[in-house]
Protein backbone atom coordinates (compact mmCIF):
# COMPACT_ATOMS: atom_id res chain seq x y z
CA UNK A 1 0.00 0.00 0.00
CA UNK A 2 2.94 2.36 -0.72
CA UNK A 3 3.93 2.04 3.00
CA UNK A 4 0.77 3.93 3.97
CA UNK A 5 -2.01 3.16 6.45
CA UNK A 6 -4.92 4.81 8.18
CA UNK A 7 -5.83 8.32 7.11
CA UNK A 8 -3.04 8.62 4.53
CA UNK A 9 -4.00 5.36 2.86
CA UNK A 10 -7.65 6.39 2.72
CA UNK A 11 -6.60 9.73 1.23
CA UNK A 12 -4.68 7.95 -1.53
CA UNK A 13 -7.70 5.74 -2.26
CA UNK A 14 -9.98 8.77 -2.47
CA UNK A 15 -7.49 10.61 -4.70
CA UNK A 16 -7.22 7.67 -7.09
CA UNK A 17 -10.98 7.22 -7.24
CA UNK A 18 -11.41 10.96 -7.76
CA UNK A 19 -9.36 10.80 -10.95
CA UNK A 20 -11.90 8.36 -12.39
CA UNK A 21 -14.76 10.77 -11.75
CA UNK A 22 -12.70 13.70 -13.02
CA UNK A 23 -12.38 11.79 -16.31
CA UNK A 24 -16.14 11.19 -16.29
CA UNK A 25 -16.83 14.92 -16.03
CA UNK A 26 -14.06 15.83 -18.44
CA UNK A 27 -15.47 13.74 -21.27
CA UNK A 28 -18.92 15.22 -20.70
CA UNK A 29 -17.68 18.80 -20.71
CA UNK A 30 -15.05 18.64 -23.44
CA UNK A 31 -17.55 17.66 -26.14
CA UNK A 32 -19.90 20.57 -25.40
CA UNK A 33 -17.12 23.08 -26.02
CA UNK A 34 -16.11 21.49 -29.32
CA UNK A 35 -19.56 21.47 -30.96
CA UNK A 36 -19.30 25.16 -31.95
CA UNK A 37 -15.58 25.03 -32.86
CA UNK A 38 -15.05 25.58 -36.64
CA UNK A 39 -12.16 23.12 -36.96
CA UNK A 40 -14.30 20.47 -35.25
CA UNK A 41 -17.53 20.82 -37.23
CA UNK A 42 -15.53 21.19 -40.45
CA UNK A 43 -13.98 17.77 -39.73
CA UNK A 44 -17.42 16.36 -38.84
CA UNK A 45 -19.91 18.34 -41.00
CA UNK A 46 -22.69 15.85 -40.25
CA UNK A 47 -23.07 17.38 -36.75
CA UNK A 48 -22.75 21.06 -37.74
CA UNK A 49 -25.71 23.05 -36.38
CA UNK A 50 -23.81 26.34 -36.19
CA UNK A 51 -23.65 27.25 -39.89
CA UNK A 52 -26.67 25.27 -41.15
CA UNK A 53 -30.33 26.29 -41.25
CA UNK A 54 -33.79 24.83 -41.79
CA UNK A 55 -34.23 21.13 -42.49
CA UNK A 56 -30.47 20.56 -42.72
CA UNK A 57 -29.97 22.00 -39.25
CA UNK A 58 -32.76 19.80 -37.89
CA UNK A 59 -31.19 16.67 -39.40
CA UNK A 60 -27.75 17.64 -38.13
CA UNK A 61 -29.18 18.29 -34.65
CA UNK A 62 -30.45 14.71 -34.54
CA UNK A 63 -27.09 13.32 -35.69
CA UNK A 64 -25.29 15.57 -33.21
CA UNK A 65 -27.48 14.34 -30.38
CA UNK A 66 -26.71 10.74 -31.32
CA UNK A 67 -22.96 11.37 -31.66
CA UNK A 68 -22.82 13.02 -28.24
CA UNK A 69 -25.20 10.61 -26.50
CA UNK A 70 -23.62 7.42 -27.87
CA UNK A 71 -21.10 7.82 -25.03
CA UNK A 72 -23.97 7.01 -22.66
CA UNK A 73 -24.80 3.85 -24.62
CA UNK A 74 -21.22 2.72 -24.02
CA UNK A 75 -21.62 3.56 -20.33
CA UNK A 76 -24.79 1.47 -20.03
CA UNK A 77 -23.17 -1.44 -21.88
CA UNK A 78 -20.12 -1.16 -19.62
CA UNK A 79 -22.35 -1.28 -16.53
CA UNK A 80 -23.97 -4.52 -17.71
CA UNK A 81 -20.57 -6.05 -18.53
CA UNK A 82 -19.33 -5.00 -15.10
CA UNK A 83 -22.08 -7.05 -13.46
CA UNK A 84 -21.10 -10.15 -15.42
CA UNK A 85 -17.44 -10.11 -14.37
CA UNK A 86 -17.04 -7.61 -11.54
CA UNK A 87 -17.91 -9.80 -8.56
CA UNK A 88 -15.63 -12.52 -9.88
CA UNK A 89 -12.41 -10.55 -10.36
CA UNK A 90 -12.75 -7.99 -7.56
CA UNK A 91 -13.04 -4.22 -7.29
CA UNK A 92 -9.41 -3.23 -7.97
CA UNK A 93 -9.03 -5.24 -11.16
CA UNK A 94 -12.31 -3.81 -12.45
CA UNK A 95 -11.10 -0.25 -11.83
CA UNK A 96 -7.83 -1.02 -13.64
CA UNK A 97 -9.68 -2.59 -16.58
CA UNK A 98 -12.09 0.34 -16.81
CA UNK A 99 -9.27 2.86 -17.06
CA UNK A 100 -7.37 0.76 -19.59
CA UNK A 101 -10.44 0.63 -21.86
CA UNK A 102 -10.98 4.37 -21.33
CA UNK A 103 -7.37 5.02 -22.34
CA UNK A 104 -7.89 3.15 -25.63
CA UNK A 105 -11.09 5.12 -26.31
CA UNK A 106 -9.37 8.45 -25.65
CA UNK A 107 -6.57 7.65 -28.11
CA UNK A 108 -9.11 6.71 -30.79
CA UNK A 109 -11.14 9.89 -30.20
CA UNK A 110 -8.03 12.02 -30.53
CA UNK A 111 -7.06 10.26 -33.79
CA UNK A 112 -10.53 10.43 -35.41
CA UNK A 113 -10.80 11.41 -39.08
CA UNK A 114 -14.49 10.66 -39.59
CA UNK A 115 -17.75 10.61 -37.68
CA UNK A 116 -17.93 6.80 -37.60
CA UNK A 117 -14.53 6.55 -35.89
CA UNK A 118 -15.44 9.29 -33.42
CA UNK A 119 -18.71 7.55 -32.52
CA UNK A 120 -16.99 4.16 -32.08
CA UNK A 121 -14.30 5.76 -29.91
CA UNK A 122 -16.93 7.41 -27.71
CA UNK A 123 -18.65 4.04 -27.22
CA UNK A 124 -15.34 2.48 -26.11
CA UNK A 125 -14.65 5.39 -23.75
CA UNK A 126 -18.16 5.02 -22.35
CA UNK A 127 -17.62 1.31 -21.65
CA UNK A 128 -14.56 2.16 -19.57
CA UNK A 129 -16.43 4.87 -17.67
CA UNK A 130 -19.31 2.41 -17.15
CA UNK A 131 -16.93 -0.05 -15.47
CA UNK A 132 -15.62 2.71 -13.21
CA UNK A 133 -18.97 4.21 -12.23
CA UNK A 134 -20.28 0.78 -11.20
CA UNK A 135 -17.19 -0.32 -9.29
CA UNK A 136 -15.72 2.73 -7.57
CA UNK A 137 -18.77 3.70 -5.46
CA UNK A 138 -19.09 0.10 -4.25
CA UNK A 139 -15.34 -0.18 -3.58
CA UNK A 140 -15.37 3.04 -1.54
CA UNK A 141 -18.63 2.30 0.31
CA UNK A 142 -17.36 -1.15 1.31
CA UNK A 143 -13.98 0.23 2.43
CA UNK A 144 -15.10 3.28 4.44
CA UNK A 145 -16.41 3.81 7.96
CA UNK A 146 -19.89 5.20 8.62
CA UNK A 147 -18.79 8.72 9.61
CA UNK A 148 -16.70 9.41 6.49
CA UNK A 149 -18.31 7.23 3.81
CA UNK A 150 -20.52 10.04 2.56
CA UNK A 151 -17.75 12.63 2.59
CA UNK A 152 -15.33 10.44 0.65
CA UNK A 153 -17.83 9.44 -2.02
CA UNK A 154 -19.05 13.01 -2.41
CA UNK A 155 -15.48 14.27 -2.85
CA UNK A 156 -15.07 11.77 -5.67
CA UNK A 157 -18.42 12.66 -7.20
CA UNK A 158 -17.64 16.36 -6.89
CA UNK A 159 -14.59 15.77 -9.04
CA UNK A 160 -17.01 15.33 -11.94
CA UNK A 161 -17.38 19.11 -11.73
CA UNK A 162 -13.59 19.38 -11.66
CA UNK A 163 -13.46 17.45 -14.91
CA UNK A 164 -16.10 19.67 -16.50
CA UNK A 165 -14.23 22.79 -15.33
CA UNK A 166 -10.90 21.48 -16.62
CA UNK A 167 -12.42 20.65 -20.01
CA UNK A 168 -13.87 24.15 -20.36
CA UNK A 169 -10.51 25.80 -19.68
CA UNK A 170 -8.59 23.46 -21.97
CA UNK A 171 -11.14 24.12 -24.71
CA UNK A 172 -10.79 27.85 -24.09
CA UNK A 173 -6.99 27.72 -24.23
CA UNK A 174 -6.87 25.68 -27.42
CA UNK A 175 -9.41 27.76 -29.32
CA UNK A 176 -6.52 30.12 -30.07
CA UNK A 177 -4.55 27.40 -31.86
CA UNK A 178 -4.96 26.64 -35.54
CA UNK A 179 -5.99 23.45 -37.28
CA UNK A 180 -6.98 20.14 -35.74
CA UNK A 181 -4.84 20.67 -32.62
CA UNK A 182 -7.64 22.84 -31.21
CA UNK A 183 -9.83 19.75 -30.71
CA UNK A 184 -7.43 16.79 -30.86
CA UNK A 185 -5.45 17.84 -27.77
CA UNK A 186 -8.56 18.34 -25.57
CA UNK A 187 -9.80 14.86 -26.53
CA UNK A 188 -6.37 13.24 -26.14
CA UNK A 189 -5.68 14.81 -22.73
CA UNK A 190 -7.74 12.04 -21.09
CA UNK A 191 -4.90 9.58 -21.67
CA UNK A 192 -2.69 11.05 -18.91
CA UNK A 193 -4.99 10.67 -15.86
CA UNK A 194 -6.20 7.25 -17.07
CA UNK A 195 -2.58 6.07 -17.26
CA UNK A 196 -1.89 7.32 -13.72
CA UNK A 197 -4.77 5.26 -12.30
CA UNK A 198 -3.65 2.14 -14.19
CA UNK A 199 -0.19 2.45 -12.61
CA UNK A 200 -1.44 3.00 -9.04
CA UNK A 201 -4.73 1.22 -8.38
CA UNK A 202 -3.59 -2.43 -8.15
CA UNK A 203 -1.38 -1.55 -5.15
CA UNK A 204 -4.32 -0.19 -3.12
CA UNK A 205 -6.48 -2.17 -0.62
CA UNK A 206 -9.17 -4.45 -2.02
CA UNK A 207 -12.70 -4.08 -0.61
CA UNK A 208 -12.75 -5.92 2.77
CA UNK A 209 -16.44 -6.79 2.39
CA UNK A 210 -15.85 -8.31 -1.05
CA UNK A 211 -13.03 -10.40 0.43
CA UNK A 212 -15.35 -11.54 3.23
CA UNK A 213 -17.98 -12.57 0.67
CA UNK A 214 -15.30 -14.61 -1.09
CA UNK A 215 -14.40 -16.28 2.23
CA UNK A 216 -10.95 -14.64 2.34
CA UNK A 217 -11.20 -13.52 5.96
CA UNK A 218 -7.49 -13.12 6.71
CA UNK A 219 -6.98 -10.80 3.74
CA UNK A 220 -10.11 -8.85 4.68
CA UNK A 221 -8.85 -8.42 8.25
CA UNK A 222 -5.48 -7.19 6.95
CA UNK A 223 -7.19 -4.64 4.69
CA UNK A 224 -9.45 -3.33 7.47
CA UNK A 225 -6.54 -3.13 9.93
CA UNK A 226 -4.56 -1.06 7.42
CA UNK A 227 -7.49 1.26 6.74
CA UNK A 228 -8.42 1.56 10.45
CA UNK A 229 -4.90 1.78 11.88
CA UNK A 230 -5.85 5.04 13.61
CA UNK A 231 -8.31 3.10 15.83
CA UNK A 232 -7.53 0.98 18.86
CA UNK A 233 -7.44 -2.86 18.73
CA UNK A 234 -10.90 -3.26 20.28
CA UNK A 235 -12.51 -0.83 17.83
CA UNK A 236 -10.84 -2.58 14.88
CA UNK A 237 -12.10 -5.96 16.08
CA UNK A 238 -15.63 -4.57 16.54
CA UNK A 239 -15.64 -3.08 13.03
CA UNK A 240 -14.44 -6.33 11.50
CA UNK A 241 -17.04 -8.36 13.41
CA UNK A 242 -19.80 -5.98 12.28
CA UNK A 243 -18.64 -6.26 8.65
CA UNK A 244 -18.60 -10.07 8.86
CA UNK A 245 -22.07 -10.21 10.40
CA UNK A 246 -23.56 -8.05 7.66
CA UNK A 247 -22.02 -9.81 4.65
CA UNK A 248 -23.51 -12.92 3.06
CA UNK A 249 -20.69 -15.10 1.76
CA UNK A 250 -20.87 -16.40 -1.79
CA UNK A 251 -21.17 -19.94 -0.41
CA UNK A 252 -24.31 -19.06 1.57
CA UNK A 253 -25.92 -16.75 -0.98
CA UNK A 254 -29.35 -17.89 -2.22
CA UNK A 255 -28.96 -17.72 -5.99
CA UNK A 256 -27.34 -15.26 -8.37
CA UNK A 257 -27.46 -11.48 -8.10
CA UNK A 258 -30.13 -11.17 -10.80
CA UNK A 259 -32.32 -13.83 -9.14
CA UNK A 260 -32.03 -12.15 -5.76
CA UNK A 261 -32.87 -8.73 -7.19
CA UNK A 262 -35.91 -9.74 -9.21
CA UNK A 263 -37.22 -12.79 -7.32
CA UNK A 264 -39.63 -12.54 -4.37
CA UNK A 265 -39.30 -14.65 -1.22
CA UNK A 266 -42.86 -16.03 -1.28
CA UNK A 267 -42.28 -18.44 1.58
CA UNK A 268 -42.49 -15.58 4.06
CA UNK A 269 -45.32 -13.18 4.84
CA UNK A 270 -43.36 -10.37 6.44
CA UNK A 271 -43.03 -7.40 4.09
CA UNK A 272 -39.37 -6.83 4.95
CA UNK A 273 -38.45 -10.40 3.97
CA UNK A 274 -40.77 -11.04 1.03
CA UNK A 275 -39.79 -7.80 -0.68
CA UNK A 276 -36.33 -7.53 0.85
CA UNK A 277 -34.72 -6.55 -2.44
CA UNK A 278 -37.63 -5.23 -4.53
CA UNK A 279 -38.29 -2.15 -2.42
CA UNK A 280 -34.65 -1.15 -2.13
CA UNK A 281 -34.00 -1.75 -5.83
CA UNK A 282 -36.97 0.44 -6.78
CA UNK A 283 -35.60 3.24 -4.60
CA UNK A 284 -32.11 2.87 -6.07
CA UNK A 285 -33.31 2.76 -9.69
CA UNK A 286 -35.71 5.65 -9.07
CA UNK A 287 -32.85 7.67 -7.62
CA UNK A 288 -30.79 7.07 -10.77
CA UNK A 289 -33.70 8.13 -12.99
CA UNK A 290 -34.27 11.30 -10.95
CA UNK A 291 -30.59 12.16 -11.34
CA UNK A 292 -30.98 12.25 -15.13
CA UNK A 293 -34.49 13.57 -15.80
CA UNK A 294 -33.87 16.66 -13.65
CA UNK A 295 -32.40 18.21 -16.82
CA UNK A 296 -28.81 18.86 -15.80
CA UNK A 297 -27.45 17.41 -19.04
CA UNK A 298 -29.43 20.05 -20.92
CA UNK A 299 -27.05 22.53 -19.28
CA UNK A 300 -23.77 20.56 -19.18
CA UNK A 301 -23.76 19.41 -22.78
CA UNK A 302 -25.52 22.32 -24.42
CA UNK A 303 -24.79 25.44 -22.33
CA UNK A 304 -22.30 26.78 -24.94
CA UNK A 305 -24.91 26.29 -27.68
CA UNK A 306 -27.54 28.03 -25.54
CA UNK A 307 -25.24 31.00 -24.94
CA UNK A 308 -24.26 31.30 -28.59
CA UNK A 309 -27.46 30.41 -30.45
CA UNK A 310 -30.23 31.38 -27.99
CA UNK A 311 -28.62 34.31 -26.18
CA UNK A 312 -26.49 35.74 -29.01
CA UNK A 313 -23.05 35.65 -27.37
CA UNK A 314 -19.98 35.46 -29.61
CA UNK A 315 -17.84 32.32 -29.75
CA UNK A 316 -15.17 33.92 -27.56
CA UNK A 317 -17.72 35.24 -25.03
CA UNK A 318 -19.36 31.81 -24.91
CA UNK A 319 -16.12 30.07 -23.99
CA UNK A 320 -15.24 32.67 -21.35
CA UNK A 321 -18.68 32.35 -19.70
CA UNK A 322 -18.53 28.55 -19.90
CA UNK A 323 -15.05 28.40 -18.37
CA UNK A 324 -15.80 30.81 -15.52
CA UNK A 325 -19.50 30.60 -14.60
CA UNK A 326 -20.14 27.00 -15.63
CA UNK A 327 -16.62 25.75 -15.01
CA UNK A 328 -15.20 27.28 -11.84
CA UNK A 329 -18.64 27.94 -10.33
CA UNK A 330 -19.80 24.37 -10.92
CA UNK A 331 -16.56 23.00 -9.48
CA UNK A 332 -16.80 25.12 -6.33
CA UNK A 333 -20.46 24.21 -5.80
CA UNK A 334 -19.65 20.52 -6.03
CA UNK A 335 -17.56 20.68 -2.87
CA UNK A 336 -20.17 22.40 -0.70
CA UNK A 337 -22.03 19.16 -0.10
CA UNK A 338 -18.86 17.31 0.99
CA UNK A 339 -18.57 19.44 4.12
CA UNK A 340 -22.22 19.14 5.19
CA UNK A 341 -23.44 15.76 3.94
CA UNK A 342 -22.93 14.00 7.29
CA UNK A 343 -24.42 16.88 9.32
CA UNK A 344 -27.33 17.91 7.09
CA UNK A 345 -27.89 14.46 5.61
CA UNK A 346 -28.61 13.08 2.16
CA UNK A 347 -32.36 13.79 2.12
CA UNK A 348 -32.19 17.53 2.78
CA UNK A 349 -29.44 18.03 0.20
CA UNK A 350 -31.48 16.23 -2.48
CA UNK A 351 -34.63 18.23 -1.68
CA UNK A 352 -32.71 21.54 -1.67
CA UNK A 353 -31.10 20.62 -4.98
CA UNK A 354 -34.44 19.80 -6.62
CA UNK A 355 -35.99 23.06 -5.40
CA UNK A 356 -33.08 25.13 -6.72
CA UNK A 357 -33.20 23.41 -10.11
CA UNK A 358 -36.97 23.91 -10.41
CA UNK A 359 -36.56 27.64 -9.79
CA UNK A 360 -33.60 27.91 -12.18
CA UNK A 361 -35.34 26.03 -15.00
CA UNK A 362 -38.42 28.24 -14.65
CA UNK A 363 -36.40 31.45 -14.90
CA UNK A 364 -34.32 30.20 -17.85
CA UNK A 365 -37.58 29.31 -19.63
CA UNK A 366 -38.67 32.92 -19.26
CA UNK A 367 -35.37 34.45 -20.39
CA UNK A 368 -34.83 32.26 -23.46
CA UNK A 369 -38.38 33.02 -24.59
CA UNK A 370 -37.47 36.58 -25.55
CA UNK A 371 -35.07 38.04 -28.10
CA UNK A 372 -31.45 38.62 -27.16
CA UNK A 373 -30.34 41.60 -25.12
CA UNK A 374 -27.57 42.08 -22.58
CA UNK A 375 -29.80 42.08 -19.48
CA UNK A 376 -31.66 38.93 -20.48
CA UNK A 377 -28.36 37.18 -21.29
CA UNK A 378 -26.99 38.09 -17.85
CA UNK A 379 -30.08 36.78 -16.05
CA UNK A 380 -30.05 33.57 -18.10
CA UNK A 381 -26.35 32.99 -17.38
CA UNK A 382 -26.95 33.56 -13.65
CA UNK A 383 -29.77 31.03 -13.47
CA UNK A 384 -27.98 28.48 -15.64
CA UNK A 385 -25.35 28.67 -12.91
CA UNK A 386 -28.12 28.33 -10.29
CA UNK A 387 -29.22 25.10 -11.97
CA UNK A 388 -25.68 23.74 -12.01
CA UNK A 389 -24.96 24.81 -8.43
CA UNK A 390 -28.20 23.28 -7.13
CA UNK A 391 -27.48 20.03 -8.92
CA UNK A 392 -23.85 19.98 -7.73
CA UNK A 393 -24.92 20.49 -4.11
CA UNK A 394 -27.93 18.17 -4.02
CA UNK A 395 -27.57 15.48 -6.66
CA UNK A 396 -24.28 15.33 -8.52
CA UNK A 397 -22.28 13.11 -6.19
CA UNK A 398 -25.05 11.64 -4.04
CA UNK A 399 -26.22 9.43 -6.91
CA UNK A 400 -22.92 7.53 -6.66
CA UNK A 401 -23.27 7.25 -2.87
CA UNK A 402 -26.91 6.68 -1.98
CA UNK A 403 -27.81 3.61 -4.12
CA UNK A 404 -24.65 1.82 -2.95
CA UNK A 405 -25.72 2.47 0.66
CA UNK A 406 -29.34 1.33 0.57
CA UNK A 407 -28.98 -2.07 -1.13
CA UNK A 408 -27.81 -5.11 0.92
CA UNK A 409 -24.31 -6.54 0.58
CA UNK A 410 -25.30 -9.76 -1.21
CA UNK A 411 -26.66 -7.83 -4.21
CA UNK A 412 -24.70 -4.57 -3.89
CA UNK A 413 -22.50 -5.00 -6.97
CA UNK A 414 -25.30 -6.46 -9.12
CA UNK A 415 -27.68 -3.75 -7.95
CA UNK A 416 -25.19 -0.99 -8.62
CA UNK A 417 -24.71 -2.38 -12.13
CA UNK A 418 -28.45 -2.07 -12.73
CA UNK A 419 -28.51 1.42 -11.21
CA UNK A 420 -25.57 2.67 -13.27
CA UNK A 421 -26.96 1.10 -16.46
CA UNK A 422 -30.21 2.95 -15.72
CA UNK A 423 -28.29 6.18 -15.16
CA UNK A 424 -26.48 5.87 -18.47
CA UNK A 425 -29.64 4.84 -20.35
CA UNK A 426 -31.60 7.85 -19.16
CA UNK A 427 -28.53 10.03 -19.69
CA UNK A 428 -28.57 8.87 -23.32
CA UNK A 429 -32.29 9.58 -23.60
CA UNK A 430 -31.99 13.13 -22.24
CA UNK A 431 -28.87 14.03 -24.24
CA UNK A 432 -30.37 12.55 -27.41
CA UNK A 433 -33.68 14.40 -27.22
CA UNK A 434 -32.32 17.71 -25.88
CA UNK A 435 -31.19 19.24 -29.22
CA UNK A 436 -34.46 18.09 -30.80
CA UNK A 437 -36.48 19.65 -27.95
CA UNK A 438 -34.55 22.92 -28.18
CA UNK A 439 -35.02 23.02 -31.96
CA UNK A 440 -38.77 22.30 -31.84
CA UNK A 441 -40.34 23.47 -28.57
CA UNK A 442 -37.51 25.83 -27.51
CA UNK A 443 -38.13 27.49 -24.13
CA UNK A 444 -41.01 25.14 -23.28
CA UNK A 445 -38.39 22.42 -22.70
CA UNK A 446 -37.30 24.16 -19.51
CA UNK A 447 -40.87 24.18 -18.19
CA UNK A 448 -41.00 20.39 -18.53
CA UNK A 449 -37.88 20.07 -16.38
CA UNK A 450 -39.31 22.57 -13.87
CA UNK A 451 -42.29 20.28 -13.26
CA UNK A 452 -40.08 17.19 -13.08
CA UNK A 453 -37.88 18.71 -10.37
CA UNK A 454 -40.91 19.57 -8.23
CA UNK A 455 -42.09 15.95 -8.50
CA UNK A 456 -38.60 14.62 -7.67
CA UNK A 457 -38.40 16.68 -4.48
CA UNK A 458 -41.77 15.35 -3.30
CA UNK A 459 -40.73 11.74 -3.97
CA UNK A 460 -37.51 12.11 -1.98
CA UNK A 461 -39.39 13.63 0.96
CA UNK A 462 -41.94 10.79 1.01
CA UNK A 463 -39.93 7.64 0.30
CA UNK A 464 -36.17 8.02 0.77
CA UNK A 465 -34.71 7.33 4.26
CA UNK A 466 -31.78 9.18 5.77
CA UNK A 467 -28.52 7.17 5.73
CA UNK A 468 -26.04 9.67 7.19
CA UNK A 469 -23.96 8.31 10.10
CA UNK A 470 -25.35 4.82 9.55
CA UNK A 471 -23.17 1.80 8.90
CA UNK A 472 -24.20 -0.37 5.96
CA UNK A 473 -25.40 -2.96 8.45
CA UNK A 474 -27.58 -0.36 10.28
CA UNK A 475 -29.21 0.60 6.97
CA UNK A 476 -30.12 -3.08 6.49
CA UNK A 477 -31.87 -2.99 9.88
CA UNK A 478 -33.86 0.15 8.96
CA UNK A 479 -35.40 -1.59 5.96
CA UNK A 480 -35.95 -4.79 7.94
CA UNK A 481 -37.90 -2.95 10.65
CA UNK A 482 -40.11 -1.00 8.21
CA UNK A 483 -43.64 -2.31 7.64
CA UNK A 484 -43.92 -0.93 4.10
CA UNK A 485 -42.54 1.61 1.63
CA UNK A 486 -44.24 4.51 3.42
CA UNK A 487 -42.71 3.53 6.79
CA UNK A 488 -38.99 3.54 5.96
CA UNK A 489 -38.49 7.29 6.40
CA UNK A 490 -40.10 7.19 9.86
CA UNK A 491 -37.91 4.27 10.97
CA UNK A 492 -34.74 6.01 9.73
CA UNK A 493 -35.43 8.97 12.05
CA UNK A 494 -36.63 6.95 15.05
CA UNK A 495 -33.84 4.35 15.14
CA UNK A 496 -31.02 5.25 17.60
CA UNK A 497 -27.51 5.77 16.25
CA UNK A 498 -24.75 3.35 17.27
CA UNK A 499 -21.84 5.47 15.94
CA UNK A 500 -20.99 9.05 16.88
CA UNK A 501 -19.87 11.83 14.49
CA UNK A 502 -16.29 10.51 14.57
CA UNK A 503 -17.25 6.92 13.80
CA UNK A 504 -16.66 5.66 17.34
CA UNK A 505 -19.09 3.13 18.80
CA UNK A 506 -21.61 4.63 21.23
CA UNK A 507 -21.65 2.57 24.42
Amino acid sequence: FFSLSGRRLRALMVSTASIAFLLFGYDQGVTSGLLTLPSFYNMFPEIDTTTTTGAQKSRNATVQGLAVAIYEVGGAFGAVLAFLIGDKIGRLRMVWLGHFILLIGAVLQCASFGLAQLVAARVITGIGIGFNTVTIPVWQAESSRSHNRGKYLLIEGAMITGGVCLSYWINFAFQFTTGDLSWRFPLGFQVLPALIVCLVVLDLPESPRWLIRMGRYEEAKRMMDALDSDLGPEAREANFAEACSGVVTSANQEGSGWKLIFGARKDENAYAVKYKYHHRMILAIGHAIFHQICGINLVIYYAPKIYQENLGLSASQTRIVSATVNGIGYFASGFISTSVVERIGRRKLMIIGSAGMAIGMGVVAGTTRYSYNVKIAAVAAAFIFTIQASFAIGWLAIVWLYPAEIVPSEIRYAANSVVVATTWSFNFLVVMVTPVMLANIQWHAYLIFTALNVAIGLCVYSFYPETARRSLEEIDEIFSEATGPFDVVRVSFKKPYIHDEKGENIV
